[in-house]
Formats: structure tokens, sequence, C-alpha cells
């Protein structure tokens, strides 16, 4: 039996940023606050207060422990963009300590940029000048006065060149695939033909960093075309088994129809175990372990959308873990009475796992959701939550004061199908958080 969702929602002009369980992060443009709200599933999220400090919008935020919050700002420092990763305790959100990773925007020593966090330890790069090659990366933890403290420095191998791009906003251009003791895995973002994909290990001996490469999948023909490929997104599926998603494309071309490579690596010894291609645009990879599947999903560039009626452009491909043969692709139905889409999503609408219900969560610009189990879905794919005309069998939210037409303008939106109030949807392991732009949140148990 499927336990009903409960719909809390909290009227405030501030816009949703995070979540990092129990608490959700918004961000108070006007007056530059950051505001933590403590999430419930009997009530209403609870106001805690704001992060000690002033603050410009962050580029981004996690949970280095269960009440230790980081959080990534940029600034301009005598002309060059610079950035500070800030640590504050959470729910009081007292401000403990502050480190300044420097200019992200140098050529030479001193660019730097934030990896990850991982097994509450602060992951960094840092171009230390030739001296060092390729840069460093420095390990923090905290110690006991809630200091950050550096633990360890690592090396990339002898012959590798520079792996590690920093981006416009001093973001890292890559992403940390596995962290042990004494050594990191890091995959680069972008590679050009005829390498689709690159792996560093970096190591506290030198000796044992590695750099591996792996080959385009697509077939390029002609010489007058730059093939390019870029990372989409990546999923853990054991404790060194990660699966990722390439973009292989013609970098000249303004809308690529290009191939999506899906590949199956050891992390440990960098091996290859398998190799897919699919026709397919990825964006979010997820690992259903009872199953033993990956579900990959993305925009389809397939004909099938054109040629299927009442279906939309998404697609979700189901794969075998241990092999990555291809078990079943399924187009996502479109909606009977059309809305407009979620303003910051990838596909237009939210569709995402939620772990701890073992289902699939599909929600709408207007707030049409629907809810299927995983163990239907991957049987049956939509055959039993579509219409007898073939449309998607989707709820209507919970009664909210986001979910009603305010003025005829919007009336008039939504008898036209473009009427939508939903402008981000975070779907959680355990919770729905959506934002009503300039008008609050709601959160979704």
């Amino acid at each position: 039996m499927t336990i009903p969702f409960r719909a809390h929602t909290v009227e405030h002009h501030s816009a949703l940023f995070g979540y990092v369980h129990p608490y959700i992060i918004s961000y108070d443009a006007a007056l530059q606050d950051l505001l933590i709200w403590e999430s419930s599933p009997d009530a209403n999220p609870g106001y805690k207060g704001k992060l000690e400090g002033d603050f410009r919008e962050p580029i981004e935020i996690h949970l280095l422990s269960s009440n230790r919050l980081i959080t990534r700002h940029i600034y301009d420092h005598e002309g060059h963009g610079a950035q500070d990763l800030v640590l504050h305790e959470l729910p009081s959100g007292k401000l403990l300590d502050k480190m300044r990773l420097g200019r992200f925007d140098a050529v030479d020593t001193g660019k730097a940029c934030l990896l990850a966090i991982s097994h509450s330890k602060l992951i960094t790069w840092r171009n230390g000048g030739l001296e060092s090659g390729n840069g460093v990366v420095d390990i923090f933890a905290l110690n006991d006065d809630d200091v950050f403290s550096l633990i360890e420095t690592l090396y990339p191998p002898v012959e590798a060149l520079a792996r590690v791009f920093v981006g416009l906003n001093g973001a890292f251009q890559g992403v940390l695939l596995h962290c042990e003791p004494r050594r990191i895995v890091e995959l680069t973002s972008f590679t050009g033909f005829p390498v689709g994909a690159a792996l560093t290990r970096w190591a506290s001996i030198r000796s044992e960093a590695c750099f591996r490469t792996f080959p385009f999948i697509s077939r390029v023909t002609t010489d007058d075309q730059k093939w390019v490929s870029h990372f989409l997104a990546h999923v853990r599926t054991s404790v060194n088994g990660i699966v990722t998603a390439h973009f292989e494309h013609p970098c000249d071309i303004a809308e690529p129809k290009g191939t999506t490579t899906i590949r199956s690596i050891d992390v440990s010894s960098l091996d290859l175990r398998w190799t897919t291609t699919i026709a397919q645009r990825t964006n979010k990879l997820r690992y259903i372990p009872s199953h033993g599947v990956v579900l990959v999903i993305g925009t389809d560039l397939s004909s099938a959308a054109q040629e299927a009626p009442r279906v939309s452009d998404v697609s979700i491909i189901i794969l075998d873990e241990p092999t990555g043969l291809i078990k079943a692709t399924h187009l996502v139905p479109s909606l009977r009475d059309p809305c407009s889409g979620i303003l910051k999503s990838d596909c237009g609408f939210e569709i995402d796992v939620m772990a701890s219900r073992n289902e699939l969560i599909i929600l709408f610009g207007d707030g049409q959701w629907i809810s299927i189990p995983l163990d239907q879905f991957v049987i049956d794919g939509f055959k039993k939550f579509v219409n007898r005309d073939g449309y998607l069998l989707t709820k209507l939210f919970p009664d909210s004061q986001f979910a009603v037409p305010k003025n005829s303008r919007q009336r008039r939106d939504r008898d036209r199908g473009r009427w939508g109030w939903v402008n981000k949807a975070l779907v959680s392991r355990n919770q729905i958080i959506l934002e009503c732009s300039k008008r609050g949140f709601v959160i979704f148990h």
C-alpha cells in the first residue's frame, strides 16, 4: 500500500537555494541573508535563523557533517575573481571558520578550487607553480576547535599534463569520482577526439598516481569537424563501481545531434567494465540496487518521439548494471492538460527517484504529479499509468494557495496550457521541495 503524500507550505519571499537533510537553505537577495529552515514530516518547516555574516548569494552548499555546513562564495578582490569557503554550525547558523581559496582567474601560482566534500573532508586543488608540476590536491579536516586543518597532500602522475580546469565562477570543471585514504580519482569534464574520457588518480605517493583515457565510441569519419566529449552524469553502483555518461558530438553545430556513451568503471583499478551507447542527451543516472539496473534519464535523440503519439521528448532507458545491456526504453507520456515548464529543470519538468519510497516521481510546472513504484516501472514502464488515450495519469497538487491561478491572466494561461507556478523542484531521498518564485515553497512528504 502506497503511503499518501502530505504538503506543507511556507510563504516567504526568499528563494530556495538547496537542501541538506534535514535543513532547507533559502536566500534573501534583498538582505543578502542565507536562511535556515528545518523540515519535518509532521509540520510546516520551522524557521531556525540565518547564517552569520554578510554574503552575496553562494555558488554552492555542502553538508560537511550532520551539523556543519560549507558554503562557497565568490567576490571581487582587487579586480580579480576570488572565492572563500565558509563553515557554519547548524541549526544555530554560527560562523565557525573561513578558508580563503584565493583567485580562480590566476594563470600561475595561487589558482585554486574546491573539488568536493567527501567523508567529512574538504578536498581542494591549487596550482603550486612549476615545482609542483600540475598543482596538488590538499585534503582538510576539522580539528577540535572547528578550524580547517591540512591532513594530506596528493600529487598527480609525473607523466600527466594538467587535468584540473577551473570555470569562470571558480567551480571545478570535472567530478571527483572516488575518495579513499591517500588517493582520489578525478574525471575531466571535457575532452576532444580521440579521447572520450580521462581519469586521473592523485596519490600521496607519486608512484601510485596514474592517468587513464578511454577512446571515443562515436564513429568520426570526417576530418573537417572537431568532435568533443562532455561529461554529463555519474552514479555509484558498488564500492568500486561507477557508471558515467558522456555526450559525444561535433562542436561546430549549434544544436548537436550526438550520442551519449555510458561507461562502467572500476575506480580502484581504473579498468573499464563495459560500454554502451544510447540515442539520448542524458541528465541523470540513478542506480536501483533491488533490480540491478541503472535508470538513464534525459532528452531522447532518436526518432521515436516524433513517430509516437502523445509522448514527450524525454526518455528513461533501463540498463542492466552488470553488463550494460539495454533492457527497455520508455518515453515519458504527454499530459492531457498541458502546462508551462519548470524554469530550473533540464527536461522542462522534474523526474527523479525518491529512494525512501522506492518510487519514480514526475512533477510538472502547474503541480501535476505522479509517483510510480519502481518495482512496477522496471517491469512495465508506463503501461499501467496512462489513460485509454495514452496520456499520463497525473494527480492534482494538494490544496495550496500556490496551485490556484490568482487573476484573469493566469486563468487564461491555464486554459491555454501555458500556466505554471513551480519555479524549481528538488527531489531528495525522503521529500520533494518546490519553489514558487518570490512567494515561498512547498515541502511534499
